[in-house]
């Protein structure tokens, strides 16, 4: 089963309906997403990575070396039963 068809069946809507979206919607969704990334104080490359509408370029580094981690130890509220033993170890 190719990608497409899993990633519609685990959002629950049909592949005719991703496909629609990607070719009505993509390349603006796409541009929208590049304005705002193009818009990030201090970003210097891309992929940039931000984090609850925040981007803050000192976290970058982390983000990109494992943003699993990055995330568990950011969680807010009760943590997911996959962070643990993810927290805080570099």
């Amino acid at each position: 089963m190719s990608f497409w068809f899993q990633c519609a069946r685990k959002a629950e809507i049909t592949f005719g309906n991703l496909k629609q979206c990607v070719n009505t919607k993509g390349a603006d969704i796409l541009a929208k997403f590049g304005d705002r990334t193009n818009g990030l104080e201090g970003r210097k490359y891309v992929p940039t990575v931000v984090i609850d509408d925040k981007f803050d370029i000192s976290e970058q580094d982390d983000i990109q070396s494992d943003l699993f981690r990055y995330l568990c130890n950011h969680f807010k509220g009760s943590k997911p039963d996959d962070c643990n033993g993810k927290e805080n170890n570099k």
